[in-house]
C-alpha cells in the first residue's frame, strides 16, 4: 500500500472510509495503486473512468477530465450565507475527496475561506470534543433544549440522522449540519 496524498480541506479520509482498498487500476492514470476513491463523483464520464485514485484527487487530474467530488454551494450559521474564495471552492470541487452522506454533500465556510471536514459525528462526538458545532447542526430547527439533547444522544457514524461536522480555517469555530434518510 502507497502512502496516501493530504488533503488540506479534509485530513482524515481514512476515518470517513472514502477509499478502498481494491485490485483496479484508477480509469484516470491508469496505475494499480491497491486503493481507489470510493465517495461520491459527479460529472460526464463513462463508469470506468469513475474509478478514481486518490492521486488523482489530489493532483486534479480527474478534475481536468471533468469530475468533481463535492458542491462548494455552502451551509452556514447565523444570518446570511458564508461564502468562499474561488480558489477555496475550486479546492473543494475539483482536489478534496468528498464524503457519503443521506442526501447530497454540501461544504461548510466560515471567514469567507471553506471549512475543513473534520469527519462524521456520533452522539460521544457531540457531547465532546465537537460539543461546540452542536448549535448550528440545529439553527434552524428552533427546537427546545430537550429535543435537541434527545437528537444528539441519536446520531451514530453511518446512522440516521447522522452529523458532519467541520472547522474554520481562520477561527477554528466548530459547525456542521445533519440529514437523515
Amino acid at each position: 500500500m502507497y502512502d496516501l496524498p493530504t488533503f488540506p480541506l479534509f485530513p482524515d479520509p481514512v476515518r470517513e472510509r472514502v477509499f478502498t482498498k481494491t485490485a483496479n487500476a484508477c480509469g484516470i492514470c491508469n496505475q494499480d495503486r491497491a486503493v481507489l476513491y470510493a465517495g461520491p463523483v459527479y460529472g460526464k464520464r463513462p463508469t470506468r473512468d469513475r474509478l478514481v485514485c486518490p492521486w488523482c484527487i489530489a493532483d486534479g487530474s480527474a478534475a481536468a477530465t471533468g469530475l468533481f467530488f463535492n458542491d462548494s454551494s455552502t451551509q452556514s450559521i447565523g444570518p446570511g450565507t458564508a461564502r468562499m474564495t474561488a480558489a477555496d471552492a475550486a479546492l473543494v470541487e475539483q482536489r478534496t475527496p468528498g464524503f457519503t452522506t443521506w442526501q447530497d454533500n454540501h461544504w461548510c465556510a466560515c471567514c469567507d475561506r471553506a471549512c475543513i471536514y473534520l469527519g462524521e459525528a456520533d452522539a460521544e462526538d457531540l457531547k465532546g470534543r465537537w460539543s461546540q458545532a452542536v448549535p448550528s447542526l440545529f439553527a434552524d430547527c428552533n427546537w427546545p433544549p430537550e429535543r435537541v439533547a434527545e437528537t444528539v444522544e441519536r446520531f451514530e457514524r453511518g446512522g440516521s440522522p447522522a452529523a458532519y461536522i467541520f472547522k474554520c480555517q481562520v477561527c477554528s469555530k466548530l459547525q456542521g449540519y445533519w440529514d437523515c434518510d
